[in-house]
């Protein structure tokens, strides 16, 4: 659900093919509509209702993801022109290949007072026949069950919750799956920058893509020397989390995720390579920087491109969480000589020994590292 390449920057698109800003910011300036009278209150629509109360009341106070995921899922909830009403997108531009459902039963222009459980039940009904993720229909079951809680906290509803009993298939769990050592060294050896710098980076140290995609070079000690990092020392060769970005929002890491690395000689000179490129190298810069200087959005620039790569090796399950779990499998394999044995699988080819397959461009070579 993070920003489509192709889009403008910043932009998001709905499931039913609307652009609408990334930023949302529109939605926090805007309050409740009042109602004209009681009747009026009965006899409400659903997207009447979500512009309304909903919006302003319940999306709005939520974080930039929050915010988001509910805009994606209500696409899937009222249709095209509804969704654009409701958010106030005066763009009617659709993309190509965006999803259209000419039959599909959006509940937009029914009273809230006539959805009931059969309504609801149809709408996942074919979001399942339309090949949707399980995940994804129960995200419309619990979107509808939200709304429905909102309406009769706001007297705009009286009955039972038509979403509350609503039967969703299980969703199938897999195992987790992480990189054997054979299979690392030609995963890397087909990447290039910037996923195959980052990967290093969550292999050798553990941390998890947003972390990584939040770091400045200010949490980076690259001296031989211990030097100040706000109220505390950071010492030499090692590395502070302090901040994510995740989603297009900077924000600190929980308490608990707050952690120093050390940095390994595999790493320490690829921080020193990517260091010596001709932009963003300031303290308050990203070490993965976008064109804009802004930290880069993975959605944009390799989950593509890791999604082929694990379809050439046969690997389609390969994915950022992926190599954030083979640092953990690993460590248990090897103890602490782990560090060393990956620098020789990360970097003993010749490829991915030379340089330039790691570093950062001095320019972009193309929009996917974009966000």
């Amino acid at each position: 659900m993070g920003s489509i390449p192709g889009l403008a920057d910043g932009c998001f698109l709905s499931p039913n093919g609307l652009e609408f800003p990334g930023s949302l910011s529109g939605l926090q300036s805007r309050s409740p509509v009042p109602l004209n009278d009681d009747a009026q209150q009965f006899t409400i629509t659903l997207e009447e209702f979500v512009k309304s109360t909903f919006i302003p009341e319940c999306v709005a106070q939520r974080k930039l993801a929050g915010r988001i995921h509910f805009q994606f899922i209500l696409g899937l909830i009222l249709a095209p022109d509804q969704f654009a009403n409701a958010f106030g997108i005066h763009s009617r531009k659709k993309k190509p290949g965006a999803k259209s459902a000419p039959d599909w039963p959006y509940l937009g222009s029914l009273p809230l007072r006539l959805i009931d459980q059969t309504a609801v039940q149809f709408l996942i009904s074919t979001a399942l026949k339309a090949e949707y993720s399980t995940q994804t229909v129960i995200h419309i079951r619990n979107v509808i069950r939200s709304i429905f809680i909102c309406a009769l906290k706001t007297n705009h509803f009286a009955g039972n919750n038509p979403a509350a009993h609503i039967a969703v298939p299980a969703i199938a769990r897999r195992n987790p799956r992480s990189l054997t050592v054979s299979q690392l060294a030609p995963t890397m050896q087909m990447m290039r920058y910037p996923e195959r710098p980052i990967a290093a980076f969550a292999v050798l140290t553990g941390m998890n893509i947003s972390e990584i995609c939040g770091l400045q070079w200010k949490y980076l000690n690259l001296t031989t020397h211990a030097r100040g990092l706000d109220s505390e020392l950071l010492p030499a060769r090692m590395m502070a989390v302090r901040y994510q970005s995740y989603r297009g929002e900077f924000r600190p890491v929980i308490n608990s995720r707050k952690r120093i690395i050390f940095l390994p000689d595999a790493l320490f000179s690829l921080c020193c390579d990517l260091k010596e490129r001709s932009r963003f190298t300031d303290l308050d810069d990203f070490v993965f920087a976008s064109r804009k200087g802004t930290p880069i959005n993975p959605d944009n620039f390799g989950t593509r491109r890791l999604k082929a790569i694990g379809k050439l090796l046969e690997m389609p399950w390969l994915s950022w969480s992926a190599f954030q779990r083979t640092h953990v499998s690993l460590k248990a394999q090897f103890g602490q000589r782990m560090s060393r044995e990956l620098e020789k699988i990360l970097f003993t080819d010749t490829a991915i020994r030379n340089r330039h397959e790691m570093k950062a461009p001095s320019k972009a070579p193309d929009n996917e590292a974009r966000r």
